[in-house]
């Protein structure tokens, strides 16, 4: 399910160092004219002195966390094509009520665009996905009680998981803004690439586990299951991420010059 290129970018922040060699056409002292080769180093990987940008690992492992979130939203959200209607059949709903529970996550999601990108600019991007990491798995652990009282009330929960959702892209576009400035040139593309494997993977997890955990232990371990995985990868990521490089406190030690 992962394209070729988000493989092959992911595999390449993985290698240390990448050696790239090129001609130049600078004039050796001594040399009568002939051009001088000279090896220079992919600037991702370089791992030379704090003094050079180089080696990028607090960057790296940030836009690492970034792709977490996506992979939490994703597991969750697309669950629901094939949870909701292993709900219907247990709770014997009709069609129109079925139909009424797939479309009640998206005005959520509509409604929350706008506010979640002012939010971020009172409160901070990394506390808005916070939030809406901890609301999102709220969600989807309360959906099967929902369920089990009334359709609008599991309506009335997927509306809201639709709201906790609304953040994603607001909250990345602001952090993606601070921690991949245009000074790092190339890096960019990489950087790019590492915050969307969550949103592959998420993709295939959700597609392979939730036949799987309800087949075994029935549907309402589904949201169950995934809602607290949400709530403890939540934890994990308001830890370790930070809103700027300025706030960084590691795991791992960023140098002066990932600073900048």
């Amino acid at each position: 399910m992962l394209d070729v290129l988000d493989v092959s970018c992911c595999f390449l922040l993985l290698r240390r160092a990448v050696p790239v060699r090129r001609q130049a056409e600078a004039m050796a002292p001594g040399s009568g004219g002939t051009p001088r080769v000279t090896s220079t180093f992919n600037p991702l990987f370089d791992d030379d002195e704090e003094d050079k940008p180089g080696w990028l690992p607090a960057r790296i492992t940030m836009w690492a966390l970034l792709g977490s979130t996506s992979l939490s939203f994703m597991l969750t959200r697309l669950s629901l094509p094939q949870l909701l209607p292993l709900l219907a059949a247990d709770l014997k709903l009709t069609e129109a009520q079925t139909g009424l529970l797939l479309g009640s996550f998206f005005p959520g999601y509509v409604i929350g665009m706008t506010p979640s990108g002012i939010l971020c600019r009172l409160f901070g991007a990394k506390n808005v996905l916070s939030v809406g990491l901890l609301g999102n798995a709220a969600a989807m652990a309360l959906l099967p009680f929902a369920a089990a009282r009334s359709v609008p009330s599991a309506s009335a929960v997927l509306v809201f998981k639709g709201l906790c959702q609304s953040c994603l892209e607001s909250t990345h576009t602001t952090l993606k803004r601070v921690w991949m400035p245009q000074s790092l040139g190339n890096q960019r593309v990489y950087a790019m690439r590492v915050t969307r494997w969550g949103q592959f993977l998420g993709q295939m997890v959700a597609s392979l586990a939730t036949p799987l955990i309800a087949a075994r232990l029935g549907w309402r371990a589904v949201p169950l299951a995934f809602g607290g995985v949400t709530a403890l990868w939540t934890l994990i990521w308001h830890t370790l991420s930070a809103e700027s490089p300025a706030e960084w406190r590691g795991p791992p030690r960023m140098s002066t010059a990932e600073r900048r």
